[in-house]
């Protein structure tokens, strides 16, 4: 028994194996160990958009226009003034006179004021003409004018007018042997200027060149109730004078 067996597991490790069936070699990814890959991080959230400007927008920054129409106007001026009287006994009077005046205006429609002093140089009554040095010993006067002004603007160019209550006064103590004269008209007028910016710069405000003119229908006379009627009186002057701050 012991022979016949050990002769058959001689014989069976010779005969060799079929060909149709090769013999397997185990894969590469069988003996490999499997490496663990690092875990990944979690994707950010989306954050807040911030738009992207292909230009940065401009902020306006507020204030006022360089030559606007608010802001005060101050001016001097040199110019010319004449006054027309009437009486009830029908006689006429007038007065020439050189002025130094005043005017100052606020706002785009606000207050304005126009003052000017006068020095009497000619006086006539009835058609006769006088030279006020000859009869008087002073020759003093004023014109007051103030109300509502309303300005425009084009370009360097300016112009203001407005309605006012007038009032003037002239005062003429006479030469020994000549009568005193005084009056104090009262009334309404108009006051308007036409003015233009400068290069030139005071006190932060720009210098203007312009005119100033005022006319006044008079009604009154408190010094003459009894004499004068009516009074008709006009100015225009020259003028230099502050603008717009800069």
């Amino acid at each position: 028994m012991t022979l016949p067996l050990l002769l058959s597991l001689v014989l069976a490790g010779a005969i060799p194996a079929e060909p149709g069936a090769p013999a397997l070699a185990p894969s590469p990814a069988a003996t490999e160990v499997p490496t663990p890959t690092p875990q990944e991080a979690p994707a950010p959230g989306p954050g807040p958009v911030t738009p992207q400007l292909s230009a940065p927008l401009e902020v306006p920054v507020e204030g006022p226009a360089p030559y606007g129409h608010t802001g005060w106007r101050h001016e001097i001026d040199l110019g010319a003034h004449t006054t027309h009287f009437s009486s009830k006994a029908g006689s006429h009077y007038e007065f020439n006179s050189a002025t130094l005046g005043y005017a100052g205006s606020y706002g785009l429609t606000g207050p304005f004021v126009r003052f000017a002093l006068l020095l009497p140089i000619q006086a006539s009554q009835d058609g006769s003409t006088y030279a006020t040095a000859n009869y008087y010993r002073h020759r003093e006067g004023g014109d007051l004018l103030f109300g509502i002004q309303h300005r425009w603007t084009v370009r360097s160019t300016e112009l203001e007018a407005g309605p006012g209550v007038h009032a003037m006064l002239i005062y003429l103590p006479g030469r020994p042997g000549y009568r005193d004269f005084s009056a104090l008209p009262l009334g309404l007028g108009v006051g308007a200027s036409l003015r233009w910016r400068t290069d030139k710069e005071r006190l932060s405000r720009q210098v203007t060149v312009g005119t100033t003119a005022s006319i006044a229908y008079d009604f009154r006379d408190p010094a003459h109730s009894e004499d004068l009627s009516r009074g008709f009186t006009f100015r225009i002057a020259i003028a230099v004078g502050l603008g717009a701050r800069q």
